[in-house]
């Protein structure tokens, strides 16, 4: 089944240019306990052990969505990418980190998190950052889970490399 953004997922940031900085790479989510304080998922942790580093970026805009309606974490990306290939919607974790560092007001509050697509060792993932009162928390799910998110009490957020109009 082909699908399309507007079956899942709505652009919340419109117009409005977010900016990611360049980045060296080096900075991993593991190390970014200044970043997420609340901690990492148990998965996570043990994931992020194998990685050191990541590819250096240059300034890389991005864009925010909002869910629609409740998806698989495939049918959310798949609704966003115009090929078969999600390479193009991952970010590195370095990128991951400062978006959550430098633009923490497109997170959404109370718990329901914001996904975003990454790479460890050419396996696509899905990091979803949690923004509670103590601070931001991250867990790690497999691109492939079964497991639909609803909206029930928010639309979670995605954020991906923005995309070609």
């Amino acid at each position: 089944m082909t699908t399309t953004k507007d079956e899942f997922l709505k652009l919340l940031s419109g117009d409005e240019e977010i900016i990611i900085n360049a980045c060296d790479g080096r900075e991993t989510i593991a190390s970014a306990t200044d970043v997420f304080p609340s901690g990492t998922s148990f998965d996570f942790r043990d994931l992020l052990s194998k990685t050191n580093s990541c590819a250096s970026t240059n300034i890389a805009p991005v864009q925010v969505y909002e869910m629609t309606q409740e998806a698989t974490l495939l049918q959310l990306f798949n609704s966003l990418s115009t090929s078969t290939d999600l390479n193009d919607l991952c970010l590195t974790q370095h990128q991951i980190k400062l978006f959550c560092k430098d633009c923490s007001n497109w997170l959404l509050k109370g718990g329901c998190g914001t996904f975003f697509l990454f790479k460890i060792d050419g396996v696509i993932l899905v990091a979803l950052v949690f923004m509670f009162s103590d601070g931001l928390f991250i867990a790690v799910y497999d691109i492939e889970c079964k497991f639909v998110w609803d909206i029930k009490n928010s639309h979670r957020r995605v954020v991906v490399p923005k995309l070609p109009s």
